[in-house]
């Protein structure tokens, strides 16, 4: 039987999903204030750069009313800004502070150098493949989340969720 190009991928994968989850608890303890979930929120307001509240919920995975437990936390901490729209003034963008920034920044500094050392065994080509592969995963990943989210509030709303047919008649 020919090897698959996933043999032991799937596994080193969620080996390394297991312990980055397990770093960002660790992240959240090293910070009194910060649960996971602001640390999460840190992040995804970072590689986003701004969001709405309904858009880090639906990335965080949590409720609306979650989500603004989150965001109090974090600006209470000076980590997080909100900023009511100009265009429409309806809405609300968030981002992150200096102080947010810095804080990342100096979580990140020490993940790159651990980073860099564990890469260096790599060719330079053998590397750029595997930040390509990489990004590839992550967008399978945030794809595949979006949609096991999705199931997850229609299910947690059934009144929202389409009618069984059965039952018309």
């Amino acid at each position: 039987m020919a090897a698959s190009p996933a043999d032991g991928l799937a596994t080193a994968l969620e080996a390394f999903a297991t312990a980055s989850t397990r770093q960002l608890i660790a992240a959240a303890a090293a910070h009194d204030s910060l649960t996971p979930n602001d640390v999460l929120a840190l992040a995804h307001l970072r590689a986003a750069g701004e969001l709405g509240p309904g858009a880090l919920a639906r990335r965080l995975l949590l409720t609306e009313g979650g989500t603004a437990g989150v965001v109090r936390r974090l600006r209470a901490a000076g980590l997080v800004e909100r900023e009511v729209d100009p265009s429409d003034r309806r809405d609300v963008r968030l981002r992150l502070t200096a102080a947010g920034h810095a804080l990342l920044r100096a979580d990140a500094e020490e993940r790159d150098a651990e980073v860099a050392r564990a890469a260096e065994r790599l060719a330079p080509q053998a590397r750029a493949e595997l930040a390509a592969l990489l990004l590839a995963l992550a967008a399978v990943a945030d794809a595949r989340a979006d949609v096991l989210a999705g199931a997850a509030a229609r299910a947690a709303d059934p009144g929202r969720a389409v009618p069984d047919p059965g039952l018309w008649g």
